[in-house]
């Protein structure tokens, strides 16, 4: 059975723990876990769940195919990931449409900030409209091409997908981050039943 392992690594922020044997690094964002006010949501309680951001997915298509996928990205993790998720099933782009699409993350609480990367879909028009809106927040605008400082709050998609009709895997790398995608060689399918 194949392995699936997504790792991360920043200049400021560095996935340095996996236990021998298991093959993967830890995860790097515990930020909203707390051991020293009971009363956050984050607090760590035996049996209790842990509230945090983090958001790997797999999904299940009607055809048996399987998608895993995950991204860094901090607050805007479940922006990202919904954005993906919303490509693919709602807008039937590809995998590799759905990573690469223009995002709009916001932050999950009334406080948080409005981030756009104006290209594509996304123009300066939508960023107008909801500044006529009333929105009171700023609203972060990335222009193209980015600085790699202003583009890391949009995360790193990673993703695998293994389509068993055809017994074929694809790994998609965010360019935001870039990596690389690297799976099993799989034989052609006229040769698979020698």
């Amino acid at each position: 059975m194949p392995v699936l392992s997504f790792c991360y690594r920043t200049s400021w922020h560095a996935v340095q723990v996996a236990t021998p044997g298991l093959s993967f690094p830890y995860n790097n964002f515990l930020e909203g876990f707390r051991v020293d006010k009971p009363q956050c949501p984050g607090f760590l309680r035996p049996f209790a769940p842990c509230h945090n951001d983090m958001a790997p997915s797999i999904l299940v298509f009607h055809d048996e195919s399987i998608l895993a996928f995950g991204t860094p990205g901090s607050n805007g993790i479940p922006s990202i990931m919904s954005g993906v998720i919303s490509n693919l099933v709602d807008r039937g782009m590809s995998l590799r449409e759905s990573v690469e699409a223009p995002r709009v993350l916001w932050g999950g609480l009334p406080s948080a900030n409005i981030q756009a990367e104006i290209a594509g879909a996304v123009t300066n028009a939508h960023m107008d409209a909801l500044n006529s809106m009333g929105y009171e927040h700023p609203l972060l605008r990335i222009h193209f091409p980015a600085l790699p400082i202003d583009i890391v709050d949009f995360g790193g998609v990673n993703a695998a997908l293994y389509n068993p009709t055809e017994g074929a895997y694809t790994g998609v790398i965010d360019g935001r981050r870039g990596g690389l995608a690297k799976g099993p060689r799989v034989a052609a399918a006229s040769n698979r039943d020698e």
